[in-house]
């Protein structure tokens, strides 16, 4: 009878644990240290980060418009009334090192690049009049990118919502100019002329013709110009606003693919006389990557076209959303505030724990071998702050914030 009311009061305390929603990120000016689950409400202060100038581009590229990273190097194109090419680039130099001619393809108004694991993908969906019925996707396969021209197949489509198809000159929101590739399906993020929102929208990545379906809404109060998502999971949106100034939206700890549903970090990358247009971004590795921008002019100030890059695992740290434990497995953090001695309860065995500070920098973790209920951890040598304890099983991770008194 004891072992059953103490079961019983075990699974009443996650029960409890588990319903307890709120803003999870520490870094948030609305941190709520007693909740377990994100609930999308965290708020940030203003942040500024200027991107790290590598190179201004050649002439070919001053309207650079979208970037993919392949095993190859990076590769970038220019939009609309320019060749039908795409181009590789010296990461260092900005110096164009290869062009590949799309040979059954014109550049209607190309604007971004994506990727998977065997294609790349040439966003045809630029759409300043709102007019456009003939919006597609071109996808290559990467393995012909080492041929002076290369073939494309063409994936056509139509976003669900669109019924009127009347041109109205940059003040509607059917453009589109930011896409990434993501368990199989096309990720689409639109330019909304008219209310500065964007929307996101899926469909399968397969040649063929498609309906776009919208799948959310969220206020971005820019005009978003490219969209990646990194190993990690963390989404990244760019883009700039009405009066020139460029900004980045990051998107993590969110539910699934509903990329609006977790934390949302805007961060000021500056002025159109500093970064240029911003138009292209793409994740390289750990959070690294890099931006494009076009030529901009402001009256007589003309600032060149741009190769950029961004660090960003200062801002999400440990979170990824790729490979997360099945919601129906919790565990428990006691004490928390902790001051020495850390006691984790589980209801199920796990390969290995991580500890993470605030950085997102590993800074402890075990093995464990064998199941125990709880895996005592002396926290001694810490300082005090916050930090994040991480479960490992299969691969698949969860992770919970923590503060060292």
């Amino acid at each position: 009878m004891k072992f059953l009311i103490s079961l019983l009061s075990s699974l009443i305390l996650l029960t409890s644990i588990h319903a307890q929603s709120g803003c999870t990120d520490p870094q948030a000016v609305n941190y709520d240290s007693s909740a377990t689950e994100n609930d999308g409400s965290c708020e940030y202060a203003l942040t500024e980060y200027p991107p790290v100038e590598i190179a201004t581009l050649p002439m070919t590229l001053s309207e650079c418009s979208g970037l993919a990273w392949l095993p190859g190097g990076l590769w970038i194109h220019n939009d609309s009334g320019n060749d039908d090419n795409i181009f590789r680039i010296d990461t260092t130099t900005g110096a164009v090192l290869q062009t590949v001619i799309i040979a059954t393809a014109d550049n209607n108004d190309w604007e971004e690049l994506a990727s998977d694991d065997q294609y790349l993908y040439i966003g045809d969906f630029g759409n300043n009049p709102g007019n456009r019925t003939d919006l597609n996707i071109l996808r290559v396969d990467q393995d012909d990118l080492g041929a002076v021209a290369v073939n494309a197949e063409i994936i056509s489509f139509v976003y669900s919502d669109q019924t009127d198809f009347t041109e109205n000159m940059n003040n509607h929101n059917f453009d589109c100019e930011a896409m990434f590739v993501h368990n199989d399906s096309i990720h689409l993020f639109t330019k909304n002329w008219a209310d500065n929102q964007t929307k996101h929208y899926v469909l399968p990545a397969i040649p063929g013709a498609h309906t776009a379906e919208l799948v959310e809404t969220f206020d971005v109060e820019l005009l978003v110009t490219g969209a990646d998502i990194s190993d990690q999971g963390v989404v990244s949106l760019i883009g700039y606003n009405s009066i020139g100034f460029s900004f980045m939206w990051l998107l993590f700890d969110y539910e699934e693919s509903f990329f609006f549903s977790g934390n949302k970090r805007r961060i000021a990358l500056g002025f159109g006389l500093d970064t240029g247009q911003t138009e292209g971004i793409v994740f390289r590795e750990n959070g690294y990557g890099y931006i494009c921008s076009e030529r901009f002019e402001a009256g007589p100030v003309l600032t060149p076209q741009k190769l950029m890059s961004f660090e960003s695992s200062q801002w999400t740290g440990f979170y990824t959303n790729t490979n997360q434990l099945d919601l129906g497995y919790d565990f428990l953090i006691l004490p928390n505030p902790v001051s020495t001695d850390l006691n984790i309860q589980l209801s199920l065995p796990v390969d290995r724990w991580q500890i993470y500070d605030i950085q997102g920098q590993l800074i402890r973790s075990g093995n464990t071998t064998s199941f125990t209920p709880v895996i005592h951890i002396d926290l001694n040598e810490l300082s005090s702050g916050q930090y994040f304890f991480q479960i490992i099983k299969d691969g698949k991770s969860m992770t919970k914030a923590f503060v060292k008194q």
